[in-house]
């Protein structure tokens, strides 16, 4: 058996979040104000079980999340001509997509905004 001390640090991070999403609700509230891209690209990993644990406890995390603003464009909102990645709601669902060069590539649908949400935010910020 694996002493605690040597798990990797996002796994500890992951169990944390999970046994506590109020906290990880907290540190991604945080990290949204701030605008960081790397904080949000070393979060996002460490909030994926818990994610929908927090999702419900903050009742404004989808308006929170489509106000981030990193500056350099990589997530879209809604609908346009910039390249980068994009979650629009649609009629039926969420559309996920990623354009280049007015062309879209790797399309996804959603039924839930929250999943559609996660899977653009990691596409659009992966961990380095």
């Amino acid at each position: 058996m694996r002493d605690r001390t040597d798990r990797p640090h996002d796994e500890a991070m992951a169990e944390l979040f999970r046994d506590d999403p109020a906290y990880g609700a907290d540190v991604l509230c945080y990290v949204l104000a701030d605008g960081d891209e790397l904080d949000l690209a070393l979060l996002l990993p460490q909030l994926d079980e818990a994610f929908n644990a927090v999702w419900a406890l903050v009742p404004d995390l989808n308006s929170r999340l489509r106000t981030f603003s990193s500056g350099s464009g990589r997530l879209h909102w809604a609908p346009g001509a910039t390249d980068g990645w994009y979650c629009v709601s649609v009629e039926n669902g969420y559309d996920v997509y990623h354009q280049q060069h007015g062309r879209q590539e790797r399309f996804i649908q959603f039924s839930s905004e929250s999943e559609a949400m996660l899977f653009a935010l990691k596409s659009a910020f992966p961990k380095a």
